[in-house]
């Protein structure tokens, strides 16, 4: 009982971490696509591009395998948009003054 409460909260406060790790790095990316749209959007185009050469499979998976897809990159648990979808529905990329200060 105990073993397992102290393994919960092991896995919370790394949830927890992860959570604010993401969420900087949202906010870095946001801060440089404002900065360098141009070199920003490249960018992406290149890691797309990579990503594709990288998760296409080669060779069928084998029999009975199953396919992680989208629940392997699904973001478990928080409700965030990323920032690439936003700018390609021509919306406004969440930012504060605050955010600005804390990325120097």
């Amino acid at each position: 009982q105990e073993l397992f409460k102290k393994h919960t909260q092991t896995l919370l406060d790394m949830k927890k971490d992860l959570d604010h790790i993401f969420r900087r790095i949202r906010e870095l990316k946001g801060k440089l696509s404002r900065q360098y749209p141009e070199a920003f959007q490249a960018a992406e185009v290149q890691v797309r591009q990579w990503e594709e050469s990288v998760m296409t499979p080669t060779s069928p998976p084998p029999e009975g395998a199953t396919s992680l897809g989208a629940a392997a990159t699904e973001d478990f648990g928080s409700n965030v948009t990323d920032v690439s979808q936003l700018q390609t529905e021509g919306l406004e990329v969440p930012y504060t003054e605050e955010q600005d200060s804390t990325l120097h």
